[in-house]
């Protein structure tokens, strides 16, 4: 009883880290992933691109796992509303540069160079941190409630821009989202700045910490064999779901489905993410969270394994979604939860800058390797079936995590 009136307490009372995280994850960098084949498919057909050439764009994510490290850094020094708010204004004017280009594959991969590398203090590695600090019973739930604002998002989202996109052109589409950046931003920083009710500089991540102590225990969990373990595990999910993900809406058209079926396909998938994000928060504050997070990987290789065999049968494709929708951003849940678990928190954004390096690469070399074979094949059942194998092995990674 008593256990379950802290959890419910650290929820109640961390209601503004909480809002402020899932404002700021929900418009920042991250929210672009659901949407972007949407807007790939009608930037290929009026450029005439290759499938591959989405898969080239992915490669500058390599670029982003470079500097991660260097915003966790800089987030522990400084604090989660300084390096957010930055961002926010690199992410706005990187979909400023989108929705004005025309047609130069150089112009659209510095846009998107521009989104991801000086956009990044938009996503996790900045506001999970708000989390990490203020949460500890409650933490896997927060961390899922948190995320789950990129997810909300993706709901509503893609059968808004695929109708906008329709009706508007992509153009308008991308000056939207510049908008709600803004917006999204805006109110994030409001949360953390307006905390009456303690420490505000604490409680939102703000105070600096010892740059030479943050530099040992960062030192100290390279060194462990927890934090290889766990990069790996990030690296084998995050290619195997990212790299359906970027195809998503062309595999859909090859199999005879319309835009607007894929949008409304698009939300049923982020519908299920939100649905095992939550899931996923509540069983990792559990026992034996490791098995756990190895189970809902396995979850989702069934939906991939669904897909793969599901051909142009709609309702066997929603089903596969739905399964699969276990593994879209669950690689960031189940890496900011472990990080918390494994490290010392006062580095906890720097050592989650270093684990994100997995995360971004292996988003890279999914989406290229996606689109290759995709263009090689001219069909996407070889890499979904690829996509299992890789949730299989980072399942048999999670299982091995245990508390430090």
């Amino acid at each position: 009883m008593q256990a379950g009136s802290a959890f419910r307490a650290e929820l109640r009372e961390g209601w503004r880290e909480l809002a402020a995280a899932t404002f700021g994850l929900a418009f920042g960098v991250a929210g672009y992933t659901a949407i972007s084949s949407l807007f790939f498919l009608s930037l290929r057909q009026e450029f005439g691109w290759s499938s591959s050439a989405a898969g080239v764009a992915f490669l500058v994510l390599p670029l982003t796992a470079c500097v991660l490290p260097l915003v966790g850094r800089l987030t522990d020094r400084f604090g989660v509303p300084a390096v957010a708010g930055l961002s926010a204004i690199a992410q706005l004017c990187a979909y400023l540069a989108l929705a004005a280009q025309s047609g130069a594959l150089s112009w659209y991969f510095v846009a998107f160079l521009v989104l991801n590398l000086l956009g990044s203090g938009t996503g996790p590695v900045t506001y999970t941190r708000l989390i990490t600090r203020r949460f500890s019973r409650a933490r896997g739930t927060a961390l899922a409630l948190a995320q789950f604002g990129i997810a909300g998002f993706a709901v509503i989202l893609p059968p808004v821009v695929a109708a906008v996109i329709e009706g508007s052109g992509w153009r308008t589409a991308y000056l939207g989202l510049a908008g709600l950046t803004a917006l999204g931003a805006a109110v994030a920083q409001i949360l953390m700045r307006r905390d009456r009710t303690g420490d505000a500089q604490t409680r939102t991540g703000g105070e600096q910490a010892d740059p030479r102590l943050v530099r040992q225990l960062t030192s100290e969990a390279i060194r462990s064999r927890p934090f290889w373990v766990l990069i790996a595990a990030v690296f084998a999910l995050s290619a195997g779901s990212l790299g359906v993900v970027t195809q998503f809406q062309p595999i859909l058209a090859l199999r005879g489905l319309s835009m607007h079926q894929g949008g409304w396909l698009l939300s049923l998938l982020a519908g299920s993410v939100m649905a095992s994000r939550i899931v996923t928060g509540l069983v990792l504050d559990r026992s034996a969270p490791a098995l756990w997070a190895a189970a809902i990987v396995l979850i989702a290789a069934g939906g991939a394994a669904i897909l793969a065999v599901a051909g142009a049968n709609v309702v066997v494709i929603a089903a596969g979604i739905v399964l699969f929708g276990a593994s879209v951003g669950a690689e960031l849940d189940l890496m900011s939860f472990f990080c918390a678990r494994q490290f010392d928190l006062r580095a906890y954004s720097s050592i989650y800058g270093l684990l994100a390096v997995g995360f971004y690469i292996g988003m890279a070399a999914g989406a290229a390797a996606f689109g290759a074979i995709f263009d090689l094949f001219g069909r996407a059942e070889p890499a979904l079936w690829s996509s299992v194998l890789c949730f299989i092995f980072a399942a048999g990674l999670f299982a091995t995590l245990h508390r430090r």
